[in-house]
C-alpha cells in the first residue's frame, strides 16, 4: 500500500476493552489493533485510530481503559466519538426498545454529543470522559504536527478541538 502511494489509514478500533469489542461483535482482538497500527507506522503510513465512548454495557473503567489503550497504541492521531444509534440499525432498535434514547431530534445525532443512556453513567460523566480522552491525546498529536511543520493543520485542530470541548460539552 505504501509503495502505491497510501499515506494514511483510519483504523476503526472502537474500544480498548476486549469485553466491549466482543459485545459489539467486532470480530477483532486488541492485539490485532496493536499489530495493525504498529505495522503501518513501521512502513511510514500515518495512522488515525477511532474510538467510540458510551457503548451500552460500557463502564467508566472500560472507557478509561480505552483512553489508556489509545495512548499506548500511539497512533499519529486519535478520534473519539459518542456511540450513536442511527435509525434502521440493530443498535437503534435495541435502544428504542429499552428506552435508552435521550433524544429523537436527529440534529443531535452528530456523534459529538450523547444521545444514548448508558447504565451507570450520567450524561455529565460521559461528557467528562470524552473531554478527558481528548485532553489526554491532543498534546501528543500536536507535537507530531509541529515536528512535521503542519502549522495550518495545527491551527485547524486547535480551533475545532476548542470548539468541540467547550461549546458542545458545556
Amino acid at each position: 500500500m505504501r509503495k502505491s502511494g497510501c499515506i494514511g489509514i483510519y483504523f476503526g478500533i472502537e474500544s480498548g476493552c476486549q469485553r466491549i469489542l466482543n459485545l459489539l461483535r467486532k470480530g477483532t482482538r486488541i492485539q490485532q489493533a496493536v499489530k495493525a497500527v504498529r505495522g503501518a507506522k513501521e512502513i511510514g503510513i500515518e495512522t488515525v485510530a477511532t474510538f467510540i465512548l458510551g457503548i451500552p454495557g460500557e463502564t467508566v473503567d472500560d472507557i478509561r481503559q480505552t483512553i489508556r489503550f489509545a495512548k499506548l497504541l500511539k497512533p499519529d492521531y486519535a478520534q473519539f466519538t459518542f456511540c450513536t444509534p442511527y435509525p434502521g440499525t440493530e443498535l437503534y432498535k435495541f435502544a428504542k426498545a429499552n428506552n435508552m434514547l435521550l433524544s429523537e431530534d436527529w440534529s443531535h445525532y452528530t456523534t459529538m454529543e450523547p444521545v444514548l443512556k448508558v447504565s451507570g453513567l450520567s450524561v455529565t460523566e460521559l461528557k467528562n470522559l470524552f473531554k478527558e480522552a481528548y485532553l489526554n491525546f491532543v498534546p501528543s498529536s500536536l507535537w507530531k504536527l509541529i515536528k512535521k511543520r503542519k502549522f495550518r493543520l495545527i491551527e485547524k485542530i486547535l480551533l475545532e478541538t476548542t470548539k468541540m470541548v467547550t461549546s458542545r460539552l458545556s
